[in-house]
């Protein structure tokens, strides 16, 4: 049953009439008239879908609402989607929508989005929850409601109708032509599919790739879900070179367009053209099918190389603004990478780096979780380090640690770190851990593993002084 709200706070009453149109909540994964606006609205994307809804429902337990100003029974012929977050690191917010490039309101004109978007807001006042979100393509919120721009994207799209000469004769002589005759000079093997065996290798090279961005990778979990719910509309492909998986993108298909999603490679063979020869053949067979666009997603402003490549197939593109209420500060990338997670996403190894993702993303697995009591498993102890490791400071900035914390610290890792801890010595690393405090430093365990495995003992005795 949807919910009518007015433009002002009403708390004793369902529904109360005003001379302003009232907005209804419904439930977009249960009610049948969300799906027929999806399937009939010319903007509508594979992230209003269903499907999509019900994967990040299924995963993170995040709760899809759509607003609408179409009363229980009408036929639907506006919405406005998004998501109810509930979170213990970001706090809680409404986005529309997470994991999503990009959401445009699905309405007839600003009045209806606007009404809309007074809802949230009294929505969110009443929970006194953080932020609303909303990532429209082309709608933008009146000056009245209160929303700003927060992140301004690249977003770009290919016409695909024109004949695959056509195209090709387009795209960037050296950047892509010559790299897709590499590719094939090369001799790389190329897989599609949404088997489990492909899925695997896409993820290997996914949380390369997120390492070397200095973000924890999604938890598989959402990957499978995924393959789950969209069936043949999910792609994986694969590049390889002489059996290893050198490049892997991962394709939703939804009415007449294929959307990018995400992607891997390995940075030091992408000069055997890998990455290009999947957008190729992601291109030819989408034609094949019938396609007539390619979404090829957003690209921060501060990512250059990654909007020129985009450019390189000839792609159009556009400014996408994420609008916020209330405000909120741009966070430079360049702080990012000046902080402590910064540096724990380097020195993790892949099992710690996946453990810390399906933490941050909190997914439902994990949320339901037992953490004093439960199975012993592999992935129970890294999760319950994981989470450990939040507490203690990985993830946020706090005091430096001392040698009177290494033995605690110990408890808290996972097998690898702990035999690796066992191999460098305790007496080893209780010295690192007084350097770290005497140095007024951070004791990032992983990153002073790693330097007491790497330094000869010679230098190791240089620096650390006598009188400490």
């Amino acid at each position: 049953m949807g919910i009518v709200v007015a433009p002002e706070d009403v708390s004793h009453s369902l529904k109360i009439e005003y001379s302003a149109p009232a907005a209804y909540e419904i439930d977009p994964v249960r009610d049948p008239r969300w799906a027929a606006l999806v399937e009939s609205h010319p903007r509508s994307s594979v992230f209003h879908s269903t499907r999509w809804l019900r994967a990040l429902q299924t995963v993170y337990g995040y709760e899809p609402v759509a607003v609408t100003t179409c009363p229980p029974g009408a036929s639907l012929t506006n919405g406005l989607v998004f998501c109810r977050i509930r979170s213990w690191l970001t706090g809680r917010r409404f986005v529309s929508l997470p994991f999503s490039d990009h959401c445009e309101p699905l309405v007839g004109g600003p009045d209806d989005l606007d009404v809309m978007l007074l809802h949230l807001k009294q929505d969110l006042d009443k929970r006194k929850w953080q932020y609303v979100e909303i990532r429209p393509l082309t709608h933008r919120p009146g000056c009245h409601v209160g929303l700003e721009e927060s992140l301004i994207y690249r977003f770009h799209r290919l016409d695909i109708r024109r004949s695959a000469q056509e195209l090709f004769h387009d795209f960037h002589k050296d950047c892509v032509q010559r790299k897709i005759r590499r590719a094939e000079r090369e001799a790389l093997t190329y897989e599609a599919g949404n088997s489990e065996a492909l899925l695997q290798k896409f993820y290997k090279l996914l949380v390369i790739t997120r390492r070397r961005q200095y973000l924890p990778p999604q938890p598989l979990a959402w990957f499978r879900e995924l393959v789950a719910a969209f069936g043949d509309d999910i792609k994986i492909r694969v590049a390889s070179k002489e059996d290893s998986p050198v490049a892997s993108i991962l394709t939703l298909s939804h009415k007449k367009i294929v959307v990018y999603k995400y992607g891997g490679s390995v940075a030091s063979l992408n000069k055997f053209g890998g990455m290009t020869l999947l957008f190729w053949k992601t291109i030819q067979e989408a034609k094949d099918k019938g396609f007539e666009e390619l979404d090829m997603g957003r690209s921060g402003t501060d990512n250059p190389g990654l909007i020129a490549f985009k450019e390189h197939w000839r792609a159009t593109g556009t400014e996408l603004s994420y609008w916020t209420y209330p405000p909120r500060p741009q966070v430079p990338r360049s702080t990012w990478h000046r902080s402590l997670p910064h540096r724990f996403v380097q020195a993790s190894p892949d099992s710690v780096l996946e453990a810390v993702g399906t933490l941050l993303y909190k997914t439902r697995r994990l949320s339901k979780t037992p953490l004093t009591r439960g199975p012993r498993s592999r992935g129970w102890m890294i999760n319950v380090a994981a989470w450990r490791w939040v507490r203690r400071g990985w993830l946020r900035e706090r005091a430096p640690l001392g040698s009177k914390t290494l033995m605690s610290i110990n408890e808290h890792l996972p097998p690898q770190a702990r035999k690796q801890l066992k191999e460098v010595g305790w007496e080893k690393g209780s010295e690192l851990a007084k350097v770290a405090r005497r140095d007024r430093k951070h004791f990032d365990c992983a990153t002073w593993l790693h330097k007491a495995c790497q330094m000869p003992k010679e230098d190791f005795k240089k620096l650390w002084p006598e009188q400490i």
